[in-house]
């Protein structure tokens, strides 16, 4: 008898009255329920992350369109002053063609028109034959190497090529295309712009370009000093 009571009580002890109910695993329900918040806050954190990446990924391509057009107008603001450095020693601008006697009168036309640097050619919808046709050369030829043969000043106070004024490499722009100058505008500056008299107020303004974002030239070849401006995203700096 002491067994069996020992046992019913041992059976007693280990299985408790449930009052007919089945009995369920605590562990079990705090499993699911800590499984289900656990699906809520992913989902709801996918959705918030998402969110914010669609409000971001717009911010980012501003701030590198930013960047891309600072850096552009960093590189026209150093060829802009190689440009005008070589004028104040030259007494021209950079316009002889390589191979081509530098003694001719520096006052005549020359045929260098438009200086690029590398890098692809951007697209011209107005004045097509202005900027990217004709007289075109690069950059280093005459503001790094004096491709032209340039004559070199005869004295302190002379004249003369006194390069380089491009110590390093500039372009192609933050979009892959040329830099463009235009150094044969104040040349061929039309009657229209410059009217019955040549003044200092009305020669032709020089620019060093970059197309922008859009890659097309917008901004016109010929313009007077007395109203110069951009055109469309072109990033530019004047050098005179």
């Amino acid at each position: 008898m002491a067994r069996g009571d020992a046992t019913t009580d041992a059976q007693s002890a280990t299985a408790p009255d449930t009052g007919g109910r089945r009995a369920t695993s605590g562990f079990t329900t705090r499993a699911r329920r800590t499984l289900g918040v656990t699906l809520l806050e992913l989902t709801v954190t996918l959705t918030v992350a998402v969110t914010a990446a669609l409000l971001v990924v717009p911010s980012l391509s501003d701030l590198v369109t930013r960047y891309r057009m600072q850096r552009a107008l960093g590189d026209c603001q150093t060829l802009a002053t190689a440009v005008a450095d070589f004028h104040r020693d030259n007494g021209v601008l950079p316009t002889y063609e390589p191979g081509v006697d530098s003694e001719v009168d520096p006052k005549q036309p020359r045929p260098v028109r438009v200086l690029v640097t590398e890098g692809t050619r951007p697209d011209e919808p107005i004045n097509p034959d202005a900027w990217l046709s004709g007289g075109v050369d690069q950059v280093r030829n005459h503001l790094s190497n004096n491709e032209p043969g340039y004559p070199a000043p005869t004295s302190v106070s002379a004249t003369g090529w006194r390069g380089p004024y491009l110590r390093a490499t500039v372009g192609p722009d933050p979009w892959g295309r040329q830099y463009l100058v235009n150094v044969g505008a104040p040349r061929v500056l039309s009657k229209s712009l410059m009217g019955e008299r040549r003044s200092a107020a009305t020669w032709g303004v020089v620019w060093v370009l970059s197309a922008g974002p859009n890659g097309v030239i917008e901004t016109a070849f010929e313009q007077s000093s007395r109203s110069p401006k951009l055109g469309g995203d072109d990033i530019g700096v004047r050098v005179q």
